[in-house]
């Protein structure tokens, strides 16, 4: 849903028409803004990562490249926000490159997959408690 907003705010600006922005306090920069700020912070989550890289609807490389030049020409953007979504940005085009690489994940054996994303371990732990486990990344 975030990417939508992104392709209203820097793909489909003409569709953006307020006949009083200042009235209704429309102010797409800061929206934009704070859109990138929740992607930034959801960022640190593997999953949500995968979750934007496997969006048909609304991802695409190409919008995240004009987010990022939206971005560079404000002069009210953080500097280290935009680089954190620019870094975000290219670990997305990273995950979208490899899908043939999921594919043949498919087939892993359950004993190599944490029990809590179902994901290949990298790192497993076995947890005192239960004797299940996980990858540390995951606890």
């Amino acid at each position: 849903m975030l990417d939508y907003y992104l392709v209203q705010l820097c793909v489909n600006q003409a569709d953006l028409k307020v006949k009083n922005p200042k009235e209704v306090q429309f102010k797409p920069q800061t929206l934009l803004l704070e859109i990138v700020t929740v992607i930034v912070h959801l960022s640190r989550k593997r999953a949500f990562k995968h979750a934007v890289s496997r969006d048909k609807r609304s991802y695409s490389p190409e919008l995240y490249e004009k987010v990022n030049s939206h971005l560079h020409r404000m002069n009210a953007a953080p500097m280290m926000l935009v680089e954190q979504f620019s870094r975000f940005s290219n670990s997305v085009r990273q995950v979208k490159v490899e899908p043939e690489r999921e594919e043949e994940l498919e087939d892993v054996p359950e004993e190599f997959q944490d029990a809590i994303t179902f994901e290949v371990m990298n790192d497993p732990v076995k947890l005192p408690s239960s004797q299940t486990v996980v990858d540390r990344g995951s606890i």
